[in-house]
């Protein structure tokens, strides 16, 4: 471990071992290293290529060109952007003939078999460089087919994003292909420039991004949504103002009704140029008549004005327009000073150059109402049939794309940030950030996270309607097409240690509902057997840990800090991890401000994180109630573990079907971190009794299965083709088991029937990874094997097992576990983590062998693997709360003995 730096250069070195110290250098190095970069928006035509639920686009040119001439070829082309160098095996399904290449070079040519099997998989590897890359695919039509399925294996993990080639279609998603031709023009030495002009080129692309005459003819609502008499609209775009201070005159026009919003209010029509915006305009039209009226046959003939006052800088226009009887045409104009305004999009939107400045959404019918501050939420989709933002292109939506850190072939990932992705390691890496803002007051850690998780769990609604639209998601791949626990466990158990749940834990001292006077809050499992309460005496209690981020409210005006609506100095608190409890306090002004004199007093001593939130517009997912983004998440992850999830047909048990791959009909000891840790927070959310004694029976069931009793340890899979475990004990794999099952402890009530099996089971493995611990701390890649490498993570999962077991009370022989532990936390500061907050030693994602070869050779160690990062935030918090409770412990054994 130490060849990874030289010891001047490690954390302990610079640092020491303070685990506060070595926590925030970590979490920041990793939040510095992974911006907030939200999905990218690009122009999307719905008559381009789709991909299938599988992932894999489909270049099925014989359905596209039915009928297209025996012989004839056809051409898909598309860019790939990669941030670094990138391994991706492409899963390739030949319809006919198929010749594959990579920026420039011939990768596939399809065999007579391949040709001749459209079931069979042919597996390229295809290894794109930093930068722009292409792939072309030449099809030719035969009776057997024509074309070919093509896209990344494993697809919903391993993106691929391909967009569209030639500067005429620049930043738009999707291929380009062409029209059958009879001969081949594309030799394979002349293969067209993906990043030049395609006017010039030998077959014609599709799909069409430009109107045809007669459709740009028509008004833009009619060439969009077709004549539709009574029925409506919306279009979106901002105004430029260029001057301080100005009164803008509007003009507007349409040959049915027009309203228009500024800034989320609505514009009064006015009949001279000096009107203003009309403060009870709520239900006025823009124009002579109402609403109603304006459904009729007759036309607006005049230009109706308006004006209003606005600052320098951008300004956010909603229009909604009705259809007329024989026309849907509409207009509307901006002018300071006689001089007129620009407009533009709204929203940056890559390959939408030619689309001009509005965006548009409809049609609906005229009951249907959009709520100018919700309306440019593109996380949302609107109205009873669904409907999303499109431009002023032939069949083009806007559609958002999850474009940052992709995975390679070896599981890892690097270039760029790792921001907004649903995966499971990441998972880990949120549940770290969260409980290490909380121990050390950083709000910024909390709040980094959070964000995190909203770009995710905002998208959920979005992501399920672009699958059903698109046939396979362009955001939250692995939430919306679960097929196996690796694709929501995780992060589902983070999203739920940040959601602000009704989190009722049976075995707390104090309910949310218990009455006016209760300490309502939520308390997480890791707190869980806490009482907020300190003593009779205590305003506030301690608050530590309990998995809360509060905001800090300076209001005069709060009578009551629960308290939304329109006088609440809280309003609607959608951020926060927390219910903010009621605090009566006499003789305190407000107690809610800080500092010394404050009846609250410093919030650090209550062990929260103070964030700052603004969120009147939020209606989110981060408000509990039916509508809750994250409650239907969790409850479709729920049902997804306990009803739909494959079982060992025999005792129940989870396994992985994965018919016809390398992993099918096994059982994984990952699988209890993937199931465990949700399920209990589940519980604590719900009260859904079930899902704690499912995750209690498969610990036990795993076991069974997975324990060597000779060793104690685990192995990390059992194949039930050979009808045995592999007996390889992979050290991550062991530490998912104890880890989880020290989540799972903290939570699992006393007079549970089980928890006296769990407690041993616990025991056990504990002893056994105790007896294999180097003697600088650290554990090996495979545990029993003295020729393996040293690894980083799988060593802060048995010393954060070990740290949590000393402080519970769950472990015999305390004194040798927080030996232990300290050694472990000492090592991996001195070996593993560098001065600068990098994490070395990680093995990256594993599949499974009997072999422990397979480990310690092909699973190489890397650095800054999300796989490593959040547990050795977690382990720093638990060894900093071990070291704490040993203090406070010895101080009370000294007073002790003093007094004797």
């Amino acid at each position: 471990m130490s060849a990874y730096f030289e010891a001047p250069d490690s954390i302990a070195y610079r640092l020491g071992t303070d685990p506060g110290d070595v926590v925030s250098t970590v979490a920041e190095r990793y939040i510095g290293a992974n911006p907030p970069i939200p999905y990218m928006l690009r122009a999307f035509s719905r008559a381009g290529i789709a991909q299938g639920e599988d992932g894999l686009y489909r270049l099925d040119f014989g359905g596209r060109f039915p009928g297209a001439a025996a012989g004839s070829y056809a051409y898909a082309f598309g860019l790939v952007w990669s941030d670094t160098e990138r391994g991706l095996d492409l899963a390739l399904h030949c319809l006919g003939p198929v010749m594959l290449f990579l920026n420039g070079r011939l990768i596939y040519r399809s065999n007579a078999v391949d040709e001749a099997r459209p079931d069979r998989k042919v597996t390229v590897e295809a290894n794109f460089v930093k930068g722009w890359n292409s792939l072309f695919v030449k099809a030719r039509r035969t009776p057997a087919g024509f074309g070919c399925l093509l896209g990344a294996e494993e697809a919903k993990v391993r993106i691929l994003n391909v967009l569209a080639p030639f500067s005429g279609r620049s930043g738009q998603a999707g291929w380009a292909y062409s029209e059958p031709s009879e001969t081949d023009v594309y030799g394979e030495d002349a293969l067209p420039d993906g990043l030049a002009d395609e006017r010039g080129e030998p077959v014609r692309w599709l799909p069409d991004m430009i109107w045809t005459e007669e459709a740009a003819a028509r008004s833009v609502c009619e060439r969009l949504f077709g004549l539709q008499p009574g029925r409506k609209a919306w279009a979106r775009s901002k105004l430029r103002v260029e001057t301080r201070g100005a009164t803008v005159a509007w003009r507007g026009r349409s040959e049915g009704s027009l309203r228009v919003w500024v800034n989320g209010r609505l514009l009064e029509a006015c009949s001279s140029a000096d009107g203003t915006f009309g403060a009870h305009s709520a239900e006025v039209a823009f124009g002579s008549r109402s609403v109603e009226d304006a459904f009729g046959a007759r036309s607006i003939e005049d230009e109706l004005e308006a004006s209003t006052a606005l600052t320098y800088g951008l300004h956010d226009v909603l229009v909604e327009i009705g259809c007329g009887q024989s026309s849907w045409e509409w207009a509307l104009t901006a002018a300071i000073e006689g001089s007129s305004c620009g407009f533009e999009l709204p929203v940056a939107v890559q390959g939408a150059q030619a689309a001009g400045s509005w965006l548009y959404l409809g049609a609906a019918d005229r009951e249907e109402e959009l709520e100018p501050d919700k309306a440019m939420d593109l996380s949302r989709v609107h109205g009873r049939s669904g409907m999303y933002w499109r431009l002023d292109l032939p069949e083009t939506w806007v559609r958002p794309y999850y474009e940052n850190a992709m995975l390679s072939n070896k599981w890892t990932t690097g270039g760029a940030t790792n921001y907004a992705r649903w995966d499971y390691p990441l998972g880990v890496t949120m549940y770290g950030l969260l409980r290490a803002g909380r121990a050390l007051g950083r709000e910024d850690f909390v709040a980094y996270a959070l964000e995190h998780v909203r770009a995710c769990t905002d998208y959920y609604e979005y992501a399920l309607w672009d699958r059903d639209q698109y046939g396979f998601p362009s955001v939250n791949h692995q939430l919306v097409l679960i097929r196996m626990l690796d694709n929501c466990g995780s992060f589902g158990s983070a999203m739920l240690e940040a959601d602000v749940g009704r989190i009722a834990c049976e075995a707390s001292g104090d309910r949310q509902t218990e009455g006016e006077g209760s300490a309502a809050g939520v308390i997480t499992f890791e707190e869980s057997k806490e009482r907020w309460m300190e003593g009779e005496t205590s305003t506030v209690g301690r608050i530590a840990d309990v998995g809360c981020v509060v905001e800090r409210i300076a209001s005069e005006a709060s009578g009551d800090p629960r308290t939304g609506g329109e006088g609440s100095a809280v309003g609607r608190i959608a951020d926060v991890s927390c219910v903010v409890e009621r605090i009566a306090i006499e003789a305190s002004g407000d107690p809610w401000i800080g500092g010394e004199d404050s009846t609250v007093g410093r919030i650090a001593d209550v062990g929260c994180v103070v964030e700052r939130i603004a969120s009147e517009a939020s209606g989110g997912p981060w408000i509990e109630g039916e509508g809750s983004a994250v409650g239907r998440i969790a409850d479709d992850i729920a049902d997804f573990m306990l009803h739909r999830l494959e079982r060992r047909k025999e005792d129940g048990a989870f396994f992985r079907v994965c018919g016809g791959e390398y992993a099918e009909n096994t059982l994984w000891a990952d699988d209890l971190y993937m199931s465990a840790p949700f399920l209990v927070r589940y519980y604590l959310r719900t009260g859904e009794r079930s899902a704690l004694d499912e995750a209690v029976r498969q610990f036990l069931l795993y076991r069974q299965y997975l324990f060597m009793p000779e060793s104690k340890l685990m192995s990390h899979v059992h194949d039930f083709k050979h009808g045995q475990a592999t007996g390889v004990p992979w050290g991550r794999g062991n530490g998912w088991t104890v880890f989880s099952l020290s989540e799972l402890l903290a939570v699992a009530p006393e007079d549970h029937p089980q928890r006296a099996q769990l407690l041993s089971f616990f025991n056990e493995l504990c002893e056994g990874y105790l007896a294999v611990q180097g003697d600088n701390g650290l554990w090996r890649q495979v545990l029993d094997q003295q020729s393996a490498y040293e690894e980083a993570s799988c060593t802060a999962m048995f010393v954060y097992a070990f740290a949590r077991g000393v402080r519970y009370g769950w472990l015999s022989d305390e004194a040798d576990y927080v030996r232990a532990a300290i050694l472990g936390w000492e090592g991996l500061t001195r070996l593993a983590i560098d001065r600068e907050g990098n994490v070395y030693g990680v093995c990256s994602g594993s599949r499974y062998s009997f072999s422990p070869d397979y480990y310690m050779h092909d699973l190489k160690p890397v650095t800054n693997d999300n796989h490593g990062i959040g547990i050795m935030l977690l382990v720093g918090v638990e060894i900093r709360l071990l070291t704490e409770w040993l203090a406070s412990e010895n101080g009370v054994t000294a007073a002790s003995s003093a007094e004797k």
